[in-house]
């Protein structure tokens, strides 16, 4: 079964961002964007049916994301752990024989391009196998999951969407080697912000420089 280019995309947008302190990482700016509105519009390039999970700070979070077109649901349990977020926006997907991807919200180097090499890639496998990116030996996300195995699952035990699941069965995972670290770097400290942020300012930088003298 083909993604058909309009994969239904699941954001997990409900943690509690405790490595960070007492800051909702989803809403710190990234070149003057919140970082999970520009999650949210990365992967509004690659569908029109995006569900997007929301726990800690619901309606902070859903503010930035106004005027997006995109489905939002609140886990009550995202305390409970990630697996529960997958497993609410599971229950508000469609079981209409499409691929599902399951996207983190903190992805910043994420861009266009790179979603759809995701799903060509999938297609080129016949929907088949599990599409999973890495980068220098590490696995990375969003993942993109065949429809066979996006039928409902008690969130008890090893799903098709947890991590176990596709570490134990690699028969069933294809790995998608990329050349760049977008699909493996996310943003979980202050340090990590830090260094997101002086990265973006030496390359905004140099735009400039290059614009200048061009």
């Amino acid at each position: 079964m083909k993604a058909h280019d309009d994969p239904q995309i699941i954001v997990l947008a409900a943690g509690s961002s405790r490595r960070m302190g007492n800051i909702n990482k989803l809403l710190l700016p990234i070149n003057g964007q919140p970082l999970i509105r520009r999650t949210v519009e990365t992967c509004l390039t690659c569908s029109t049916r995006i569900v997007i999970v929301l726990g800690h700070q619901a309606d902070a979070v859903r503010k930035v994301l106004d005027g997006l077109n995109a489905r939002f649901v609140v886990n009550p349990r995202y305390n409970s752990g990630q697996k529960t977020s997958v497993r609410c926006g599971l229950d508000h997907t469609a079981r209409d024989g499409t691929a599902i991807m399951i996207c983190l919200a903190d992805l910043p180097h994420m861009q266009p391009g790179d979603l759809a090499q995701l799903v060509q890639c999938f297609n080129d496998q016949a929907g088949e196998k599990i599409m999973q990116p890495w980068f220098d030996g590490q696995p990375g996300n969003p993942v993109l999951f065949p429809a066979a195995l996006t039928l409902p699952k008690q969130d008890t035990g090893p799903g098709p969407f947890c991590r176990t699941f596709i570490k134990d069965n690699p028969d069933l995972v294809f790995r998608l080697q990329v050349d760049h670290p977008r699909f493996t770097t996310d943003l979980d400290t202050p340090e990590d912000y830090q260094t997101l942020i002086q990265s973006t300012e030496n390359l905004s930088n140099t735009n400039s420089y290059e614009s200048s003298i061009a």
